[in-house]
């Protein structure tokens, strides 16, 4: 084997999301930064670059900042019963579950780190964050419990 040849076959949907032009999500919509500018992104185990994305500066960091304040106030999430927002918070543990293996082909080559810890560690400890998290939209609700005094 060469040092140049990868050590694992791409996953289709892999190859397919880094071909893909990368963009920011603000407000409901993929944008460029408002600049035009991108910078690479590369894999520090071979220096491959894998992707470009874009610079944002400080107009789109505003611009995301004003987005999420306005979905804060207006948007359903706060709007949701706790149980509603537990299950979508569990549902993204699922989801990584079932792409373990095209994301952890991701983490692997955004880290240059081996795929085994990628596979192993990395990703499954990802979903479980997710569904250790989804218990507590049950347990913090803003509200005090006073002790009753017997």
């Amino acid at each position: 084997m060469t040092q140049d040849a990868p050590l694992v076959s791409l996953h289709p949907e892999v190859k397919a999301f880094i071909g893909e032009k990368r963009r920011m999500f603000i407000g409901g919509q993929w944008l460029d930064a408002q600049s035009g500018n991108t910078l690479e992104v590369r894999n520090p185990a071979t220096e491959e670059v894998i992707a470009h994305v874009p610079a944002a500066d400080k107009a789109d960091v505003d611009a995301a900042v004003m987005a999420a304040r306005k979905a804060f106030d207006d948007g359903p999430w706060t709007k949701m019963t706790p149980a509603d927002r537990s299950k979508i918070i569990w549902k993204i543990g699922e989801l990584i579950s079932a792409h373990n293996e095209e994301l952890a082909q991701l983490e692997a080559m955004d880290n240059g780190k081996p795929i085994m810890m990628a596979r192993g560690a990395d990703v499954p400890l990802s979903a479980e964050m997710f569904h250790y998290m989804a218990g507590w939209c049950t347990k913090i609700d803003g509200r005090l419990m006073t002790p009753s005094v017997h």
